[in-house]
């Protein structure tokens, strides 16, 4: 995404499908509000752990904050 369409592009569209692949928490455990807020705090989550990756240029930063 970032070659092609630039890093605005890139951080947003991976971030929009890192929540949405949460919004399927709601066949686990049948609450869609719930689902969506936790959709909502995933895409937050993805934003912030692309700074981090920009900022340090490691991976592993992110997956430690993820795993925390």
């Amino acid at each position: 995404l970032h070659r092609s369409f630039g890093i605005w592009v890139a951080i947003l569209g991976s971030s929009l499908i890192f929540g949405a692949m949460h919004v399927l928490n709601v066949f686990l455990r049948g609450d869609l509000g719930g689902a969506i807020i936790q959709a909502i705090a995933a895409f937050l989550s993805g934003v912030f752990l692309a700074a981090v990756r920009l900022r340090t240029g490691s991976l592993w930063t992110g997956i430690v904050l993820h795993a925390l």
